[in-house]
């Protein structure tokens, strides 16, 4: 485990103490959480980690495609500012859906992004009701 995966591993047990690194979500969380270090660049992430360089750039095509990642190497500020304000924790549960895949962005309102279901979002919400999460 590198330096910096020990160090997110414990950051994420702080956020979310159910978010181990065998949960699902984990990988995710320490990927958007590396950007701050790292910055948005998905090779450097990935050495930094040791993570599947394929599965880095899927998460960040996730978080430009939502303007969470912005350019090669910027995180939007706007929302890491988020991350830190109070209430923090449900902006950064939003932007990790994005990461996961369940949410995308739907647009701008108020000089605010706004965001819906994926399909995959969608049958993790019905799995809840079921019991069968995805």
């Amino acid at each position: 485990m590198t330096p910096l995966l020990e160090d997110l591993t414990e950051l994420v047990a702080e956020i979310d103490p159910a978010l181990t690194p065998l949960a699902n979500g984990y990988s995710e969380a320490v990927i958007l959480l590396a950007s701050l270090s790292v910055g948005a660049d998905e090779e450097q992430i990935a050495a930094a980690l040791e993570f599947d360089q394929t599965f880095v750039r899927v998460v960040g095509k996730r978080l430009r495609e939502a303007g969470i990642w912005l350019g090669k190497r910027e995180v939007c500020h706007a929302r890491t500012e988020a991350w830190t304000s109070e209430g923090g924790g449900v902006a950064f549960a939003m932007d990790l859906a994005v990461a996961l895949g369940d949410m995308e962005t739907a647009g701008i309102q108020d000089d605010e992004l706004t965001s819906r279901l994926t399909e995959q979002g969608r049958a993790s919400v019905s799995g809840m009701g079921k019991g069968t999460l995805q």
